[in-house]
């Protein structure tokens, strides 16, 4: 994944799950970091982040925009749970187990969809800073035929309890606008191959 700009003088930050870095236009690379979940060890929910650490935490994007689709890849164990009734409706649980070396929050998350198929929670304990998290999906946006959420608000919650406290801020909250989807379509349409 390739986040620009990111970083000094129109720098680009780049990550990979073995190795984050932030690199000028012309080449130099300003800071890398392999192994950048490991900088994560001993942490807590108050420790702060450098800008390496913040590029790697951009593989929340990956799995923001990939889900459900990503659990069609090898090494993913999907089960669907008990019917969960809230919010007014009654939405179906998915539990999904992550691979081990697959970057994200928690190898162990619950997901919930409406009568729709949409997403609107997840449910996983932050594994970088041990911190229980519900996360809700709002305001959905079709982009060539596929459905995503552009809004989300992530609530601490107790691992033990099963609601959130919808009373509190949320600890993050992310908007996504101007998605685009490559294709062989377009990209043809801008000269690659």
């Amino acid at each position: 994944m390739t986040i620009t700009p990111f970083g000094p003088e129109g720098a680009a930050g780049y990550f990979t799950p073995d190795r984050v870095w932030i690199q000028k236009p012309h080449g130099d690379v300003v800071e890398e970091r392999s192994a950048p979940r490991r900088s994560f060890d001993g942490h807590t929910f108050t420790t702060p982040w450098d800008k390496l650490h913040e590029l790697y935490f951009s593989y929340a994007f990956l799995n923001y925009l990939s889900t459900p689709f990503l659990f069609a890849e090898p090494g993913f164990e999907v089960v669907e749970g008990n019917p969960y009734n809230g919010a007014g409706e009654k939405w179906r649980r998915l539990h999904v187990k992550y691979p081990a070396a697959y970057p994200t929050h928690s190898r162990e998350q619950t997901l919930y969809f409406n009568e729709e198929g949409l997403l609107q929670r997840l449910d996983y304990v932050v594994e970088v800073v041990q911190a229980g998290s519900s996360h809700f999906c709002l305001e959905y946006e079709t982009v060539d035929g596929i459905v995503f959420p552009t809004h989300r608000l992530a609530l601490g919650r107790d691992p033990q309890q099963e609601e959130p406290d919808r009373s509190a801020p949320p600890g993050v909250e992310v908007t996504i606008t101007d998605i685009y989807i490559l294709n062989q379509r377009n990209i043809s349409a801008l000269g690659g191959s």
